[in-house]
């Protein structure tokens, strides 16, 4: 399936992006909604981090596209997709930073996920472990979802965009991206072809806070 693995994960992200507009200028290039989930097991303590993503409406026909042109059904593509995705993200810990104190904490190896087509937009879901349970009596736990070069903007959609399931007394606060002018120059100034490098999607990053009573 070279005209779709071809164009998945590289060093930057969902590569698929660099076919569509070669001459456009400024990051980002892509953008998906998301919508997480947070898990609890039966003590209260945090063990996964669910994703719901929904890519942008010109990556989605791109990629429609490109399953017809090797033949493939939607649903043929989608398994191959799907697939490809999981197993390049895990080589970035799935674009997410958890956090507490100052710390990160360790995530687990994605093994359940789902993708598909609705509305003509290409969605992907799947549950991200933590590698341990993670008490939630012991302060704020933060997270982020976001592209290191900031090729693609990751920004929460939904109503409301951060669920709880599990556990009850939770609460969060979206912190919405407020990068400095330098980076935001940066980030205009940099076409398809170009990197920021790996810490400039930090700057634009949707932060998510969570506490527990």
């Amino acid at each position: 399936m070279n005209g779709v693995r071809g164009k998945l994960v590289a060093a930057s992200g969902l590569a698929a992006w660099l076919a569509l507009a070669p001459a456009a200028v400024a990051h980002p290039h892509g953008w998906i909604d998301i919508q997480t989930k947070l898990h609890f097991d039966d003590a209260g303590r945090l063990i996964a981090i669910d994703q719901a993503w929904l890519f942008d409406d010109l990556y989605s026909a791109f990629i429609l596209e490109e399953f017809a042109a090797d033949g493939l059904t939607v649903e043929e593509g989608l398994v191959e997709l799907g697939r490809a995705d999981i197993e390049a993200l895990a080589d970035f810990d799935y674009f997410t930073v958890v956090k507490r104190a100052g710390e990160p904490v360790p995530l687990g190896r994605v093994e359940h996920f789902a993708n598909g087509v609705a509305a003509n937009r290409i969605w992907l879901r799947f549950e991200l472990p933590l590698a341990a349970p993670l008490p939630m009596d012991e302060g704020e736990v933060r997270y982020a979802v976001f592209d290191p070069t900031y090729f693609i903007e990751i920004l929460h959609l939904g109503d409301p965009p951060v669920l709880f399931e599990g556990r009850t007394g939770c609460g969060f606060e979206l912190i919405e991206p407020d990068p400095p002018s330098e980076m935001v120059w940066l980030a205009a100034a940099l076409d398809m072809g170009q990197s920021g490098g790996d810490g400039l999607g930090a700057y634009f990053a949707e932060w998510v806070i969570v506490q527990c009573e």
